[in-house]
């Protein structure tokens, strides 16, 4: 009986550290993916600003187009 005991605990045990690991790692998972979009919002804006004699109107022309 002890036996039984000790197995369905172990097995619930096993479960529990699987769903506590896949959970680590999906947070890991969104950092990552939060940290790209920044880089790739800080590109566009460089090139954004580097182009010459852009303004207000320039740049609420840009962003209704779907370049920004």
């Amino acid at each position: 009986m002890q036996k039984h005991i000790l197995f369905i605990c172990a097995i619930a045990a096993l479960c529990w550290l699987c769903y506590a690991y896949g959970k680590t790692k999906a947070k890991t998972e969104i950092i990552e993916k939060q940290v790209e979009v920044i880089r790739y919002e800080t590109k566009e804006v460089c090139k954004i600003m580097a182009r010459p004699n852009l303004d207000d109107d320039n740049i609420v022309k840009l962003f209704r187009a779907g370049k920004l």
